[in-house]
């Protein structure tokens, strides 16, 4: 029988459709242990006193009175005997000893069941919850996952989001009292599963059977309870796996994150969260989890509300008219606030309409000042023309109205660039460290995040770094597991919308990161961009091969490897895949490229924004372990791939290889001169670093991109000069620039005999 503190009483613990029935119907098999169908006592007793606002006796009256005569605290004694007596007064017909509730929400009321019986026992019956998702389905006709994500203040959808982490809290909080078993092994090998449970409860082993009559019938006849046992007569697994059979992409992912992966994993589904990924459905943000558990619990608690203030002591309203007046409080402060949103929202867009009339009326005396300017220059090419002017004259002249033209249509579409975070891993690199910082910050970027990662380098570069780090956002410098561990350390703590990285012994371009910045600005849609770099070699500096139109997953997966320092995404495409893989050691690029490539178009952008460096010993020297590594990292891609996936990315791969091949057939780019391999330059002095970043004559803005470095072999001098290309105007000019004095000095020297 029954004990005071719940000897002999055992609580199944399971969210509806979950099998609580099937358990029920096994343990009722048991010559000791009675289960009837779902007793809900414990829920209703611990609502005593609580009483429906429309209770013709007055529900307020009735809590004072109650609160009064138990004295204001819950009757935990009176509770515990009245609710034993109820489970024995069962017990004594039935001639069992064990009485088993499986009331399946009782999630609600744990707390007070555990202060109750605090030596009652527990069973948890786990099961995959998206196989409850789609019993819930199609035996009650719920979409559960639709529920989750619009009414978390629904029966169902409390049963995910608050009864699921409820139980869990428990079973981790009172392991010695609860035993936890999942369906499917319970299904698969009943007998073995009952005798750990019958071990548990110090019972007697007895096989697992579905023929008990009496229970059946009184299932049969009970108002609650899965009437569907009814129907077989033996243990089957029939319904195992449906979730995945059955429900949609969308709605996989509705319920995986109202479960989250990490609760999922450790009620041991792990094999489920991987099929899940095989499928495309990646794993939710844990965040976004406990967000929809808080709005579910705030749900929750405004129910419990309603019921408190229907027997409230201090009311003063009868609790009809109080419920109904609070309800119309809520609904006209609802109503308010957003009332209040419509004229902020308002009042917004009448201050934006102002400021958008301000700027068209801006833009049209611009456009009709860059109307006369261009009427007036026709007027004086004309002129030009009529005296017989040269023909570089008057190229010269079109150039210059083609640029300003451009700049205004430039500055029409413009907006604010999107701040970039560009991280910056280094170890031991106190010979290049300071050329990679000066070319970050001399950008001159207005919203740009940078962050130096250092592994605790044992030479100089330390001492380096923090001689800039009141320019520096983040310097980062402890122990790590390599390059791209301290990466994935960089942007984690990454806050801008796009993310790059910068190599110790790399440089960034003059204007590069503009180049970046403007190209996500004027693409929102675009999420990953690549373009070409250039090599640096000692003092000189060469434009790189040429990259491909079209990058996308079929020539990654041929082995096509991408330019890493003129690689640029949004941030939200990188935290998506999971970031980069920092247990790699070379090709962690490669892998990051892979998998951006599964869900995200590569778009390809004009211009050089970076400029690799060739140097002894550096990582990237090892291609044979680089190669290594790129293979594995394409195996462990294949295999997560289902075929499905290869077909949706058939065509789109196909008609890339032509507009590739067409590319390198008829596209040859003006002006361009890639690297030689062949042999290592001669030597030479590279210009002053701190010279002005070279730009356009005609429209100020930054050069595209590098043509070619060379020295003057006229006079015989070691300079090397790197000559750049604007291909807005068409002009090309040489950095570092060189004065007219030092001109004329070298011609005095060499042509004139001074």
């Amino acid at each position: 029988m029954v004990g005071e503190k719940g000897e002999n009483l055992v609580f199944v613990l399971g969210l509806p459709r979950s099998g609580t029935t099937l358990l029920g119907a096994l343990l009722s098999s048991h010559e000791r242990v009675l289960c009837p169908p779902e007793p809900w006592v414990m829920l209703a007793l611990e609502s005593l006193g609580s009483t429906n606002p429309s209770h013709p006796a007055d529900a307020q009256v009735i809590g004072r009175a109650f609160r009064n005569f138990t004295g204001g605290a819950p009757p935990t004694r009176a509770l515990r005997r009245f609710a034993a007596a109820l489970y024995n007064q069962r017990l004594e017909g039935s001639g069992k000893r064990v009485m088993v509730d499986k009331t399946p929400r009782n999630y609600h009321v744990l707390p007070f069941i555990d202060r109750l019986f605090p030596e009652a026992k527990y069973l948890w019956l786990k099961r995959d919850p998206f196989d409850v998702a789609a019993s819930y389905r199609s035996t009650w006709g719920i979409d559960l996952a639709e529920k989750v994500a619009t009414d978390p203040g629904d029966p169902a959808s409390l049963d995910l989001l608050v009864g699921l982490p409820a139980i869990e809290a428990f079973a981790e909080a009172n392991s010695d009292r609860v035993h936890a078993l999942r369906y499917e092994d319970l299904v698969r090998d009943p007998d073995a599963a009952m005798a750990r449970v019958y071990r548990f409860l110090a019972l007697a082993p007895a096989p697992a059977r579905l023929d008990h009559a009496d229970t059946l019938l009184e299932l049969k006849n009970a108002p609650v309870g899965d009437k569907k046992i009814l129907e077989t007569t033996s243990v089957h697994r029939a319904s195992v796996g449906t979730g995945l059979a059955t429900l949609s992409d969308e709605q996989l992912g509705l319920v995986y994150r109202a479960v989250g992966d990490r609760s999922l994993r450790a009620m041991g589904y792990s094999a489920t969260a991987q099929a899940l990924l095989e499928r495309g459905v990646d794993p939710p943000d844990e965040r976004d989890t406990e967000s929809m558990r808080d709005d579910a619990t705030r749900r929750l608690e405004d129910r419990w509300s309603v019921v408190d203030s229907a027997t409230d002591i201090n009311a003063e309203l009868p609790p009809s008219l109080r419920y109904h007046l609070d309800e119309a409080e809520r609904r006209f402060e609802a109503m308010r606030a957003h009332a209040e949103t419509l004229e902020s929202q308002r009042d917004a867009w009448v201050e934006r309409y102002n400021e958008q009339k301000d700027e068209a009326e801006r833009e049209r005396e611009a456009h009709y000042k860059l109307l006369g300017e261009h009427q007036r220059t026709e007027r004086e090419f004309q002129a030009y023309k009529d005296r017989g002017v040269r023909p570089v004259a008057r190229e010269l002249a079109r150039k210059i109205v083609d640029a300003m033209i451009a700049r205004i249509a430039r500055e029409r579409r413009g907006g604010p660039l999107p701040s970039v975070t560009l991280v910056t891993p280094c170890y031991n690199a106190q010979d290049t460290i300071r050329q990679t910082i000066e070319s970050v910050l001399s950008q001159g970027y207005p919203n740009l995040q940078y962050i130096v990662v250092d592994g605790a380098s044992t030479d100089g570069t330390m001492d380096i770094v923090r001689e800039y780090e009141d320019r520096i956002d983040l310097i980062i410098s402890e122990p790590d597991n390599g390059m791209y561990d301290a990466i994935g350390k960089g942007f984690d703590r990454g806050t801008g919308e796009v993310f790059m990285y910068l190599n110790a012994d790399d440089e960034l371009e003059p204007g590069g990161l503009q180049r970046v910045g403007e190209h996500f600005r004027d693409h929102p849609k675009s999420q990953v961009c690549y373009r070409e770099d250039t090599i640096t070699i000692g003092a000189w500096r060469f434009p790189n091969a040429a990259q491909p139109k079209r990058v996308d997953m079929w020539s990654l997966l041929r082995g096509h490897i991408l330019f890493q320092d003129g690689v640029a995404f949004r941030k939200n495409a990188y935290r998506q895949i999971g970031g980069v893989d920092r247990s790699m050691r070379l090709a962690g690029d490669y892998d990051l490229w892979l998998r951006l490539s599964r869900h995200f178009r590569f778009d390809r952008a004009p211009g050089h924004v970076s400029s690799f460096r060739i140097r002894p010993g550096q990582l990237s020297a090892d291609m044979d372990a680089y190669r290594a590594e790129q293979r594995e990292s394409r195996r462990r891609f294949v295999r997560r791939m289902r075929a499905i996936g290869w077909l949706r990315r058939a065509p789109g791969g196909v008609w890339n290889r032509l507009v590739n091949a067409a590319g390198r057939v008829f596209s040859r780019p003006s002006f361009f001169y890639p690297v030689c391999f062949a042999g290592p330059p001669a030597p030479g002095e590279g210009g002053d670093e701190a010279s002005p970043a070279p730009v356009c004559p005609i429209s100020g803005r930054p050069m595209d991109r590098l043509l070619f470095s060379s020295r003057d072999t006229r006079f015989e001098c070691p300079l090397i000069s790197r000559v750049y290309y604007n291909d807005e105007s068409g002009v090309a000019v040489t950095w570092p620039r060189l004065e007219g004095e030092a001109l004329n000095e070298l011609y005095e020297t060499y042509y004139s005999g001074g």
